[in-house]
């Protein structure tokens, strides 16, 4: 029997049948979705206008034009301007632009400490590793909201202002707060015209590099390479001045305040998210393959050259989604900071819903502040993630 004599083939009729149950089943399928969100759709719609309707018969307006009316509230602590005088979405930006900063001091710092942490319980030293196991078992099984409540009552244990600690020679804490120097910056139009100058610039750089070596840089890296150029060109025209906190009085003048609700949180979520930052980079040194190290010791390199040029870079390879999914975690953690009276996103949500009485307008202007910065996160994260592995690949 030949290898064509000795296939299954099917008669023609049948195999036109096969085709169209085939054809009958992903048609079914396709409908079956369809009605699904069709229905699901209606549903949300049913719901609200339902709502709609129920806030129209309480006498509670609808809509988001409450935006643009005047908040009568004043925001302390907020890193912009505000008066009570201000819009609604004016403060839901305050709050917004407390909720950033807050995270982004608290990622950069607890990815230091935790990155710290796992190194040294990466080593040798067993009293090292196990000072780090302890860590890592204390302040990973501790609600969060009792550490923010520790921390900021340790914050109000501090000196009064006038025998404030000391700290690097210009900053002081007290139970009011941190002070620290202010620095602050003039730009003009030719700050701008330089920043589209210096990422030319750069553009331009890495098309001559594309043609004398023949390859591209990954599109993270040449967007990366393009903002440092804008940054750097931009920051060499703008003009800076430095505020140095002095003590007047019964107070700091000058310099810039951080309120002891913000220390609070971010001692609190710097030392909670620590401990699964560590356990997230000790599960990507640990997942570096055997082999590798063995290979590296075969050729004679050292233990800390093949654990900084081998075993690190891997590891962070491997760490980097779930430390985004971390980083993300954390920002939307700082909404507890309600708790201690720090007002942030979620606080001003809060207090705008007490004034305005439009709760599902204002909690949805909320869900859609914290999806654009879980995404945003996201995205930078992938976009991190997406020039190591062309890196790895070149």
């Amino acid at each position: 029997m030949t290898g064509e004599q000795g296939k299954l083939q099917l008669p023609g009729g049948d195999a036109r049948v096969v085709r169209h149950g085939a054809t009958m089943r992903a048609g079914v399928s396709g409908a079956l979705q369809v009605a699904f969100i069709l229905g699901l759709l209606a549903a949300i719609a049913g719901m609200g206008v339902t709502a709609h309707d129920n806030l129209l018969r309480q006498g509670v307006a609808t809509g988001f034009g409450f935006l643009l009316d005047r908040t009568g509230f004043d925001v302390g602590a907020s890193f912009l301007p505000h008066d009570p005088d201000k819009p609604y979405w004016w403060t839901f930006l305050v709050g917004l632009a407390n909720t950033i900063v807050l995270s982004l001091v608290c990622i950069v710092l607890a990815t230091a400490a935790g990155l710290a942490l796992a190194l040294l319980g990466a080593g040798r030293s067993r009293i090292l590793f196990g000072l780090t196991r302890l860590y890592v078992l204390v302040f990973r099984n501790i609600p969060l909201i009792v550490q923010v409540f520790f921390w900021y009552h340790v914050t109000r244990l501090l000196p009064p202002v006038r025998q404030s600690v000391e700290l690097l020679g210009c900053c002081y804490a007290s139970n009011r707060g941190l002070y620290v120097p202010r620095i602050g910056v003039e730009a003009t139009w030719s700050t701008l015209l330089a920043a589209i100058a210096g990422a030319a610039v750069a553009v331009i750089a890495i098309r001559a590099r594309r043609a004398r070596r023949g390859h591209d840089l990954s599109r993270a890296a040449a967007i990366g390479l393009a903002l440092a150029g804008g940054i750097i060109a931009a920051a060499a025209t703008v003009s800076y001045d430095v505020a140095m906190p002095r003590l007047q009085g019964f107070n700091f003048v000058d310099g810039t305040q951080l309120s002891p609700e913000f220390m609070a949180m971010v001692a609190a979520l710097v030392a909670y998210n620590v401990a699964f930052i560590a356990e997230i980079v000790n599960s990507g040194i640990r997942a570096v393959p055997r082999h590798q190290l063995e290979a590296a010791r075969v050729i004679g390199l050292s233990d800390q050259r093949t654990f900084f040029s081998i075993t690190i870079p891997q590891a962070i390879r491997i760490a980097t989604p779930p430390l985004v999914n971390q980083y993300i975690s954390l920002t939307k953690s700082s909404s507890l900071a309600i708790a201690i009276g720090y007002t942030d996103l979620f606080s001003v949500g809060v207090i705008a819903i007490n004034h305005t009485g439009q709760s599902i307008n204002v909690i949805a202007v909320l869900m859609l502040a914290y999806l654009g910065l879980s995404f945003g996160i996201s995205a930078l994260g992938n976009l991190y993630n997406s020039s190591l592995a062309a890196r790895g690949r070149t």
